[in-house]
């Protein structure tokens, strides 16, 4: 169709209404002309308007469904799509019956919050700079590094505990006893939605942790460049996402986020792992801008420990 209001705002078919409310109101105040004095700002913001008057509507929204149904079908079939759809003059076909779009169906796996779903995110290659090689990369048939044990050199060790919050992170730079190799191993803990205290570990060598210090700096700038979303979630945005895939199963994920209730953006470290069945065990720990920088620092201290 010419006009597809899922695409203009950003939105996967099967969104729930409130998914598109939330789109549609951070879209909206990004392309105001009040705001955005760029020359397209208007057609945007009419662009955004229509859409939304399309997707808030059922009866409008189901006429939006059943035209992608059908060019869906025509596309798959071979045949012409026929003529485009028009909100103003559109009419659901005789007989036709509608089926309300669905959400996916909860996962067997766990329920680990914003952990769900990353793994697929880091196999389909959500990270273009880094993860589309790191998902092919022979570190992850390696077994997970020996853990350290009373004999153990250690090169470097920094850890940052925020007792309020609950909060730790963790990074060693050790020789790996079995192997002789240099290891980065970064922990973090941090308590869930329920307010138990839940940890996720990820290991490096020095490639995939150049790879993340080189996120983590930009992750601090994203907090100041990013305005548009990249995802829309019920109770916050994803305004800028990074992915490293570290040895064996493990990973470390980076987000930098805004929840609907708050004024500032923060940034959502998730450290964890694949399982043998299939879901995830980690952690996502909320840093502030602040908190970032810091470890950024400690993160270029690591690397340079890596590499002596």
């Amino acid at each position: 169709m010419d006009f597809n209001p899922y695409k203009v705002l950003n939105v996967d078919q099967g969104a729930d209404p409130e998914f598109i409310t939330n789109a549609y109101r951070y879209m909206s105040k990004k392309n105001h002309p009040d705001v955005n004095k760029a020359p397209d700002a208007a057609a945007k913001m009419r662009d955004i308007n229509r859409a939304y008057d399309m997707l808030k509507d059922p009866a409008e929204r189901r006429k939006v469904d059943e035209q992608l149904a059908r060019e869906k079908t025509a596309s798959s079939s071979g045949r012409p799509t026929g003529s485009s759809y028009n909100s103003s003059t559109a009419r659901p076909s005789a007989g036709s019956s509608y089926t309300s779009p669905r959400r996916p169906a909860p996962s067997s796996t766990p329920n680990n919050g914003p952990l769900d779903g990353l793994w697929e995110r880091v196999q389909r290659g959500a990270n273009k700079a880094t993860a589309a090689n790191n998902t092919t990369s022979p570190r992850q048939g390696e077994p997970k590094p020996t853990p350290p044990n009373d004999k153990t050199l250690y090169l470097y060790k920094k850890s940052l505990v925020d007792d309020v919050s609950k909060k730790t992170l963790r990074v060693s730079v050790y020789y790996e006893s079995a192997r002789g190799t240099k290891v980065c191993e970064i922990f973090s803990s941090a308590p869930d939605a329920r307010g138990k205290v839940i940890s996720g570990t990820v290991y490096f060598h020095s490639e995939e942790l150049y790879d993340f210090v080189l996120g983590i700096e930009e992750a601090g700038k994203a907090f100041d460049y990013t305005e548009s979303p990249i995802q829309v979630e019920s109770d916050h945005v994803v305004y800028w996402r990074r992915i490293v895939q570290g040895v064996s199963q493990t990973f470390l994920g980076i987000e930098i986020i805004k929840k609907n209730r708050s004024a500032s953006k923060e940034a959502l470290f998730l450290l964890g792992e694949k399982t043998a069945s299939g879901g995830i065990d980690g952690v996502a720990a909320p840093q502030t801008a602040k908190q970032v920088q810091q470890l950024a620092r400690i993160m270029g201290e690591a690397l340079v420990a890596m590499r002596v």
